[in-house]
């Protein structure tokens, strides 16, 4: 994750999103969901760059994460206060979690 922060500083535009990693081996947070095309995987939240797709930063849910706001919180940490458009689904969105980050210049 270092190398990904490092390397590459990405446009102002970021999305959040998750994502599934294929695994059928064993694991003991894997993610069985019936209705992706991808069943049965690791579930990674993503910060990517809109224009690009580049991965600038995820965490893996491993079934012990905090709240929602939290994760968000830990992956947006290093954009705060740089005036990043964020886009995001519902899931992620609340008018709490919309305060929090409009305070943080996101």
């Amino acid at each position: 994750m270092n190398n990904f922060g490092t390397n590459y500083i990405p446009n102002r535009e970021i999305s959040l999103d998750e994502s599934m990693l294929r695994w059928w081996g064993r694991l003991r947070f894997h993610i069985y969901n019936l209705s992706k095309i991808t069943k049965y995987g690791i579930l990674v939240r993503i910060v990517c760059e809109s224009l690009t797709g580049y991965i600038c930063n995820l965490q893996i849910y491993d079934g012990k994460c905090g709240p929602l706001t939290e994760t968000v919180g830990f992956l947006l940490e290093p954009y705060e206060g740089k005036g990043y458009r964020l886009y995001q689904d519902n899931y992620y969105n609340s008018v709490h979690q919309k305060n929090k980050l409009l305070q943080k210049l996101i």
